[in-house]
């Protein structure tokens, strides 16, 4: 009689065959790799046709102030980009909200042009503009930034308010300042 743990020592060793190796014709990787190529294109020259060369104003399809298609418009002579930036931010005072919901949403908003602008690469200041301008647009993002901590603290809507325009009358004043010096 044999003995059946040798039996099943025996049955368990087994030669398994690896897989067999698939191969790819080279035909194949080509025609992959120029589909691919012709879809990057295609994106390219779409975005290109759309303007999607403007940097980070494509962050924003819609909105209003800095977010606002156009509103950093890189044709314009120095003076009056920076004035043009002061008109958009003067768009804040087209919506007075009252509720501090809908409040958080503007000064969110507006904070969000504030990064649009300190993205934006600014063509027509030369180094030393851009530079005080992104160097204020940070500080102002940061008065925007306090706004709301203060507003999802508990303050007054109406105070919260009142203090976002004082911070936004002061940054329009700077921008007008600084395009006066520039014309």
């Amino acid at each position: 009689m044999s003995d059946p743990l040798q039996q099943t020592s025996r049955a368990a060793v087994v030669a398994v065959a690896p897989p067999p190796r698939r191969v790819v014709p080279l035909a194949r990787w080509i025609a992959t790799f120029a589909a691919a190529a012709a879809i990057v294109l295609g994106v390219f020259l779409v975005e290109r046709r759309r303007g999607g060369d403007q940097g980070a104003t494509a962050i924003a399809a819609s909105g209003w102030g800095w977010s606002r298609p156009g509103a950093l418009a890189n044709d314009l002579p120095p003076g009056v980009y920076l004035d043009r930036l002061a008109d958009a931010a003067g768009e804040w005072f087209k919506k007075r909200p009252d509720d501090p919901i809908a409040l958080a949403r503007r000064i969110g908003e507006f904070r969000q042009g504030c990064s649009v602008l300190i993205l934006s690469p600014h063509k027509p200041l030369v180094g030393q503009d851009r530079a005080w301008l992104v160097e204020k647009c940070r500080a102002w993002a940061a008065k925007l930034d306090a706004h709301l901590v203060a507003l999802e603290g508990g303050a007054s809507a109406t105070k919260v308010r009142d203090d976002a325009d004082a911070t936004i009358n002061k940054l329009i004043e700077a921008l007008r300042d600084r395009a006066k010096s520039l014309a």
